[in-house]
């Protein structure tokens, strides 16, 4: 089974907001990687079952399927798509605390 540190924050996320991360994959502001959709369409729709692991070469075989299994680009995809889900955090966080995010506000209009 695969294990990694996507997949443990991601199996903290509440089912609301696994949906919102994925709206945000689909946004091409926020995700110009069509393969990084893909996987996480894939580990979105084993959720939440993705908790206790998941196939690496099933996961491969779906996002190339013609394609010998290749480990070092899965890694880097799930780095990838880690990556984009931490910013998200910030990005709901920064939502949530309106005082930072006024100020934050301010500090760009100053520049």
């Amino acid at each position: 089974m695969y294990r990694t540190s996507l997949l443990k924050v991601l199996s903290s996320l509440t089912k609301k907001e696994r949906k919102s991360f994925l709206l945000y994959m689909q946004s091409p502001f926020f995700n110009k990687h069509d393969k990084l959709l893909e996987l996480y369409q894939v580990i979105y729709a084993q959720a939440p079952a993705f908790q206790k692991g998941l196939d690496k070469e099933a996961i491969y075989a779906k996002l190339y399927p013609k394609a010998k299994f290749s480990e070092e680009t899965l890694r880097n995809l799930a780095s990838d798509l880690l990556e984009h889900l931490e910013r998200f955090l910030r990005f709901a966080a920064l939502q949530e605390d309106r005082e930072l995010s006024d100020r934050l506000l301010l500090r760009q209009l100053k520049t």
